[in-house]
């Protein structure tokens, strides 16, 4: 009986993408919506920066993600309409 060899998806092997500096979760106070005012200046990684953990300074316009807590990080929008 021959199988088929699953292609994608499915968990298991394989890199994941990390920042530059080999960090592989953001720092606790970007995790915690309480600790992310608007208004301040932060540093974020765009989307299109993933995998080289390129960062992007802005101030915070407002939050992106609604839960008081977020193991990879609140998602903010910047005041320079970055995400």
């Amino acid at each position: 009986v021959a199988r088929r060899r699953r292609r994608g998806g499915g968990g298991g092997g394989g890199d994941k993408p990390r920042a530059a500096d080999g960090a592989s979760a953001p720092s606790a106070a970007a995790q915690r919506r309480a600790d992310v005012l608007i208004g301040a200046t932060v540093d974020v990684v765009q989307k299109a920066d993933q995998r080289t953990g390129t960062l992007t300074r802005g101030v915070v316009a407002r939050h992106l993600t609604r839960s008081a807590h977020h193991p990879r990080g609140i998602k903010v929008l910047l005041a320079e309409e970055i995400v």
